[in-house]
């Protein structure tokens, strides 16, 4: 016998299967665009961060409070840096790449930005609404790929980047 209330309940409804062609197309496009756009319209990589923000240095906040204070994990010492706001798991989890030197570590950071923005893309995909044809995926990749908070968040090599875009994956 089915009960008044089994009515009211809606199916579960899973998203559509993803593309992975328009995921890619769409994430060259999040990725490519704004290091073009960026190449073609910067005489250096100071000036473009610069367009972005107060500062001329790219990955301040990774190079500057999240790598002070994943050094001074490594090295035993319980006081982070000051300009350190963020929880103490990202220091401990940072001091994983601190024998690599800043430099490499940089890539990483970098890696991280540009599996973010792939993250988000995916995200931005499942989102829309379904349609045939590249154009659609096309255009969420230019738009978060130009997004300020996704610009801002890779030129600072920002954690909230990542943090956002976990539930994508």
């Amino acid at each position: 016998m089915v009960s008044h209330l089994d009515l009211l309940e809606d199916p579960p409804v899973s998203p559509p299967p993803l593309d992975r062609r328009a995921w890619l197309a769409a994430s060259l496009v999040a990725l490519a665009l704004p290091a073009l756009l960026f190449v073609l319209r910067f005489d250096s990589v100071a000036s473009a961060a610069l367009s972005l923000d107060f500062t001329d240095g790219l990955f301040e906040d990774f190079l500057g409070p999240y790598w002070r204070s994943a050094e001074a994990v490594s090295a035993h010492r319980p006081e982070p840096d000051p300009q350190y706001v963020y929880p103490p798991a990202l220091a401990v989890l940072l001091s994983i790449v601190v024998p690599l030197g800043p430099l490499a570590a940089s890539w990483c950071a970098a890696l991280s930005c540009a599996l973010s923005v792939v993250a988000l893309v995916r995200a931005a995909l499942l989102l829309r609404a379904p349609g045939p044809g590249l154009i659609s995926p096309l255009i969420l990749g230019v738009v978060v790929g130009l997004s300020f908070p996704v610009l801002h968040g890779v030129a600072w090599a920002n954690a909230s980047l990542s943090v956002t875009s976990l539930p994508a994956l």
